[in-house]
């Protein structure tokens, strides 16, 4: 009797905000809340490393906290609100069914916030998520620190790697669907596909900079990774890609 060779598990991780996430919770929506004005978010974000790089992120995210702490709105309650709520991309639940269903396995891989991503692995029913920031709060329940990685752009590489090592699954049968931001290095390592943000995620100054031609960091990573035009068709194309070839 012929025996039919069964076919390796792929790990599908997923991006969160732009990707899995449509609107809010973004860093965008958090500095805002935290009395941060547009124009004082878009001056800091052009310093950082997605554009002119004169800050690396420690150092963004270092002039970040001093801005937010001076402003005195990071209380629990406040941060709570904005980080657990938003909207979910149209096409998310039916995405993350499609990948559960076929037997492969999930998994929420962000540098963004870990209030909002175990909210959002649990909306979804995500068993595997990792988060890169975390906000510690003073006796007083404000903001007391925002906890990063030092290198956004490597630290989600290792996360997939890591659930992928934990999983018995090779970095062949690894994916990871993004919006672009700081991918190009997980890219590198797994199989990539960006998902366009739609226009409703991106803050304005942002997209009309885009119009213009401006440059990101989401333009290096396309030389690595697979386009889609929805996230639909980025899971049935991780799905149905023949690693064996």
């Amino acid at each position: 009797m012929k025996r039919t060779q069964t076919k390796p598990r792929k790990l599908i991780g997923f991006d969160m905000n732009k990707t899995l996430i449509n609107q809010g919770a973004s860093w965008y929506d958090f500095n805002l809340s935290m009395g941060i004005t547009p124009q004082e978010d878009e001056a800091l974000y052009r310093l950082g490393p997605e554009m002119s790089g004169e800050l690396d992120y420690p150092g963004w995210l270092n002039e970040l906290q001093k801005l937010i702490i001076s402003r005195g709105h990071g209380s629990i309650a406040n941060i709570n609100s904005v980080l657990q709520t938003y909207q979910l991309y149209p096409q998310a639940q039916k995405a993350i069914d499609l990948v559960n269903k076929s037997g492969n396995i999930p998994a929420i891989v962000t540098s963004g916030f870990q209030i909002t991503a175990e909210k959002v692995a649990k909306d979804l029913g995500i068993k595997y998520v990792c988060f890169g920031t975390t906000i510690r709060f003073d006796k007083k329940g404000m903001l007391a620190q925002i906890e990063s990685p030092p290198h956004d752009e490597h630290y989600k590489a290792e996360a997939l790697e890591q659930i992928a090592k934990k999983l018995s699954i090779c970095l062949d049968d690894t994916f990871y669907i993004a919006d672009g931001d700081n991918d190009a290095e997980t890219f590198k390592k797994v199989h990539g596909i960006i998902v366009k943000p739609l226009d409703v995620s991106i803050e304005d100054w942002k997209l009309k900079a885009i119009k213009t031609g401006e440059k990101f960091s989401s333009d290096k990573a396309y030389k690595y990774a697979y386009a889609a035009n929805d996230l639909l068709e980025a899971v049935q194309s991780a799905l149905s890609y023949d690693t064996n070839i």
